[in-house]
């Protein structure tokens, strides 16, 4: 009998072993992108251009950042991606500017309303 549970007690600690690495190899990782972007605006012509770099979770919250080429300035990023790749994006804190648009593998395509101007945001890698 004293086999029988040495070999019971081994077969439970292998499992509490093994269960947790399988749990955790399940688990998506958070996918990270930088990209180049384009912002154009409809009234105004011209482009600006700047980075953005953007932490993507499994469950479709994005966070990051976005920094003008031009000037420097860095500004936050919040949104989400649904599994449809239709994406919402605000950047600038406190809702500046409100993109909706599409993530298509590692591209942004969106567009936004501000002012009197609809500006269109394309980003790359």
């Amino acid at each position: 009998m004293l086999f029988g549970t040495r070999t019971t007690a081994a077969v439970i600690l292998a499992a509490a072993l093994i269960l947790p690495a399988a749990a955790n190899a399940a688990q998506p990782a958070d996918r990270t992108l930088v990209l180049q972007s384009h912002l154009t605006q409809a009234l105004r012509g011209g482009e600006i251009d700047g980075t953005m770099r953007l932490t993507l979770t499994p469950e479709g919250i994005i966070s990051g950042t976005y920094q003008n080429a031009d000037t420097g300035q860095i500004s936050n990023i919040t949104g989400g991606v649904d599994p449809g790749n239709k994406l919402w994006l605000e950047v600038g804190g406190l809702g500046h500017y409100h993109f909706t648009g599409t993530l298509t593998g590692t591209t942004i395509d969106a567009t936004a309303y501000h002012g009197n101007d609809d500006l269109r945001l394309l980003a790359r890698p």
